[in-house]
């Protein structure tokens, strides 16, 4: 909590705006990277370095082999396995996932010793889930750890199964899909048994658990949900279940299970119910954008309502709007007379997008036929082309003030469109304390000269004005993503441009409070910031408050620190004269430090003591910078 709003205001946590809509997403064409009878299931790793999937284990007993846990890298090459002759899952392992980190390796693991099946049953398959446990491989330690363990059948032990483990983007947290019973099959009944989705924390200390698992089964029918992955927020989970009463199981949709409200929102209207027509989708992914969701869809090809659809489905990739609307056919293997058909019966499924957006890895299944006797399951990687970004806007960092002038070292907002391929922060692109310029291919120049790229979005990039830019005069900034640049934006460079940290969450009332700190590190305040416990500034106390654009600061030696682009280590001292006056008669505060904040990058504090004769209440505060006021006005919280 101590660090929270001075991280947030760096960063800018705000949601991704994406792309304008789904037409801006033009299909280029695919890829084969892999393929083997048995190959499924794939997923990109948040780095985009590769791609995981499970596959029978590889050797001449490939037929009848488990699933396996494998990963290779986008352009086909590096293919290892992650869980072949390993003791602790030596059935099927499959269905994975990697965290943000990029440790850690969610999957469903076979139980050794449950209730058998008949024969030739694929219910254990990663795909059909049945006495699977949630599982995760370390890739650090190479341990792997059950993390939810399901019913075995055996000794008095319900059916239990686990499907399609998820991590959330923060990594914080896994989605799965739970097995419950087998629920009443027929027509208009339920084709898949019943099953419940569970989130739960995920934890790795002392060794990787889960804590807290929740259940959720909103909607008309709680019967059958399988996870397809999270929204970009994490505040959603994409699923695919029943959406309509009466629905058919065989006229899936796509929904949104709103985790927040625990509510079910549909969004591909193919239900066959109330008009709408009636189409199976399964395997969604939402872009990183949040704009768009890629589908498995039997289109136009039609469903029957009275068997499983392994008997009569056939699918294609299909692109949408968020919601669902402006629905677009991408491929066509199914298509007679289209190119790409070769008159087999094709399933595409299991899609998953690259973080950049840019790409889309999926399952391609060609059934056999009179004229193909042997099926093939390939993976292959989807491309858009990369649209060029657009800025419209740009502002000092708005927490700090949002004025329409910048520094050296201080902190811009950029707005437009189509400025990244996903949300991200800098944190995992430092080299040591040097900050990155760098971050998923989105750079940003002031006059030629590189910034510090703190936060990227489809609609927001988050810039530290580098040391050598101009500090007068009109600069033109340019930002570039995957090799696209914006025409120039300019911007108002200034010798000084001091801000205080004071958010828009600060702001009650028409009141802007300012952001200070105890010795405890907790917030100051009069108890009335929404969600954030406070407690007023007393007099005489010592509390620390944070800027950014106030100038150079040197070490003990004398010697000027970085403005920008390296994490400070050292205390210092501030160049310019810095004043803190309290209330209606300016009472200056004694400053006892002012200089850049050990541990940031282009942040300063300064620590000051509360006037002892300010009396109670919210009391403004005016500071100075070379005698000159910072263009906000502030509140701060007093009661002795």
């Amino acid at each position: 909590m101590k660090r929270l709003f001075i991280l947030t205001a760096l960063g800018g946590l705000l949601p991704a705006i994406g792309r304008s809509d789904v037409s801006s997403y033009q299909y280029t064409g695919y890829t084969d990277i892999f393929s083997d009878p048995f190959a499924f299931r794939p997923q990109w790793s948040p780095d985009g370095q590769w791609i995981v999937f499970d596959d029978h284990e590889r050797n001449s007993n490939y037929s009848t082999n488990s699933y396996k846990v494998y990963r290779i890298h986008p352009d086909g090459s590096g293919l290892e396995c992650l869980t072949c002759g390993r003791t602790e899952v030596p059935l099927n392992s499959g269905g994975p996932a990697v965290d943000p980190t990029g440790r850690y390796v969610v999957f469903t693991a076979e139980q050794a010793g449950h209730l058998p099946l008949a024969s030739g049953s694929s219910a254990t398959d990663p795909g059909g889930g049945i006495f699977n446990d949630v599982a995760v491989l370390d890739l650090q330690t190479q341990n792997i750890y059950r993390l939810y363990v399901t019913g075995s059948g055996v000794s008095g032990q319900p059916v239990g199964g686990s499907l399609f483990a998820r991590f959330s983007h923060s990594g914080a947290e896994i989605a799965w899909g739970d097995y419950i019973s087998p629920g009443a099959n027929g027509n208009g009944g339920n084709w898949f048994g019943v099953w419940r989705i569970l989130v739960a924390d995920f934890v790795t200390t002392p060794q990787p658990h889960l804590a807290n698992i929740r259940s959720y089964s909103p909607g008309p029918r709680a019967e059958f949900y399988e996870l397809q992955g999270w929204a970009p927020d994490d505040k959603s989970l994409i699923v695919s279940c029943i959406t309509m009463p009466g629905q058919n199981d065989n006229t899936l949709d796509i929904a949104l299970i709103d985790l927040i409200n625990n509510r079910l929102i549909q969004l591909t209207p193919t239900s066959g119910m109330q008009g709408q027509p009636a189409a199976y989708e399964e395997h969604a992914s939402m872009a990183p954008g949040g704009d768009a969701i890629a589908v498995m869809s039997s289109g136009f090809y039609g469903v029957n309502l009275n068997q499983t659809f392994l008997a009569w489905l056939k699918t294609d990739l299909w692109l949408a709007n968020y919601d669902g609307t402006s629905p677009q056919q991408l491929t066509f293997f199914n298509t007679p007379g289209h190119p790409e058909y070769t008159g087999q019966t094709v399933l595409v499924s299991m899609l998953g997008w690259s973080p950049d957006g840019t790409r889309l890895v999926g399952n391609v299944y060609y059934e056999p036929n009179a004229g193909h006797p042997d099926a093939s399951s390939h993976i292959m990687i989807f491309h858009f082309a990369t649209p060029s970004p657009s800025l419209s806007g740009i502002v000092s960092a708005s927490a700090f003030g949002a004025l329409r002038s910048a520094t050296p070292g201080s902190y811009v907002e950029l707005y437009g469109v189509n400025l990244a391929g996903r949300t991200n922060q800098w944190g995992t692109f430092f080299n040591g304390d040097h900050a990155p310029s760098n971050v998923d291919s989105v750079t940003v120049t002031f006059a030629g000269q590189p910034g510090y790229v703190t936060y990227i979005s489809p609609g927001q990039v988050n810039v530290q004005v580098p040391a050598n830019a101009p500090n007068s005069g009109t600069v033109p900034v340019v930002l570039t993503y995957e090799g696209k640049s914006t025409p120039p934006l300019p911007v108002q460079m200034q010798p000084l441009n001091p801000g205080m940290l004071a958010p828009p969450a600060f702001n009650v009332g028409g009141k802007q409070y300012v952001v200070a700190q105890h010795g405890d590190g907790s917030y100051v305040g009069g108890g009335n910031i929404p969600g954030v416990p406070t407690t007023p500034a007393k007099p005489g106390e010592t509390i620390t408050f944070y800027g950014i654009g106030f100038g150079p600061a040197i070490d003990a030696s004398g010697a000027f620190l970085p403005l920008a682009g390296q994490v400070i280590r050292s205390a210092n001292t501030l160049v310019n004269q810095v004043q803190f006056l309290f209330g209606a008669s300016r009472e200056p505060g004694r400053i006892t430090y002012d200089g850049m904040a050990p541990t940031f990058t282009g942040l300063y504090q300064f620590n000051v003591t509360i006037p002892n004769d300010i009396p109670n209440g919210d009391v403004s505060l005016v500071v100075l910078l070379n005698g000159s006021s910072v263009p906000q006005n502030l509140v701060i919280s007093v009661h002795n």
